[in-house]
C-alpha cells in the first residue's frame, strides 16, 4: 500500500505469462496498470511514496499513472535459491531515488534517475537476506545468513555500524522514524528492537 493508503501494488503470478505488477487506485476503485514482469522463479516487491519496484530485471513504476520509469538490469545470482523465502531482497528509498538489491553476499544500490549502480556494498560473509532504507534514505540496513546486521552510509558506501553474533538469521529489518533504532524480525517470527549504538 502506498501514498497514505490510496494505492495498492501487488505482484501476481499467471501460469501462462509469469509475474505481473498490478497497480490499483483503492479510493477511486480502478485499475491503474498491469505490467508484465515475466519470470517464473520468484518476485519481490518494494514500495515507496511515489514509486514501486519489482525484481527480476528491476522494473520501477510511477505509482499514480502506472508508467515505467526505469528498467535496471541486475546480475545473475547463483545463490538466488538461498534468499529468505526464495525472494531476492529489494528495497526502495522513501523519496524514490535509490533502490537496493541483494547480490548474494553483497548489496548493490542503484541510482534510479541515472539508471546505474551508485554503490556496491561488500562486507557480509554469506548471502544477504534483508535490506531496508532509513526514513531519510541516507542509511541502508542489511542482514545476512552470517547473522550480522550492517548499517551503511549510502553516499560513500561505508559500513558505519555492525551488529554481530545475532541469535538467528534475520528475515526483515525496519528503521524507527528517527533512525536510532531498528526492528529485527528473525526467521521464525521472533521480534527484537535494538538501538544502533549498542551491540
Amino acid at each position: 500500500m502506498t501514498s497514505a493508503g490510496r494505492f495498492l501494488a501487488i505482484t501476481e503470478f499467471r501460469p501462462s505469462n509469469g509475474y505481473y505488477l498490478v497497480l490499483r487506485d483503492v479510493k477511486a476503485k480502478k485499475l491503474i496498470a498491469e505490467i508484465r514482469l515475466g519470470g517464473n522463479g520468484y518476485c519481490t516487491l518494494a514500495v515507496s511514496g511515489k514509486h514501486v519496484a519489482a525484481d527480476g530485471q528491476i522494473t520501477v513504476v510511477e505509482t499514480e499513472i502506472g508508467k515505467i520509469v526505469k528498467k535496471l538490469k541486475t546480475p545473475s545470482f547463483e545463490k538466488a535459491r538461498d534468499f529468505g523465502g526464495g525472494k531476492m531482497p529489494l528495497a526502495i528509498s522513501l523519496e524514490g531515488t535509490h533502490i537496493a538489491c541483494a547480490a548474494e553476499d553483497a548489496v548493490v544500490i542503484y541510482d534510479i534517475e541515472a539508471g546505474k549502480v551508485a554503490q556496491k556494498l561488500d562486507g557480509h560473509l554469506d548471502v544477504v537476506i534483508a535490506v531496508a532504507f532509513s526514513p531519510k534514505g541516507d542509511l541502508l540496513a542489511t542482514s545476512g545468513k552470517d547473522k550480522t546486521i550492517r548499517i551503511w552510509n549510502i553516499t560513500d558506501g561505508k559500513a558505519i555500524h555492525v551488529v554481530k553474533s545475532l541469535p538467528a538469521v534475520v528475515s526483515e529489518l525496519i528503521f524507527s522514524p528517527d533512525s536510532r533504532r531498528i526492528v529485527i524480525i528473525y526467521i521464525g517470527g521472533k521480534v527484537e528492537i535494538r538501538t544502533l549504538d549498542s551491540n
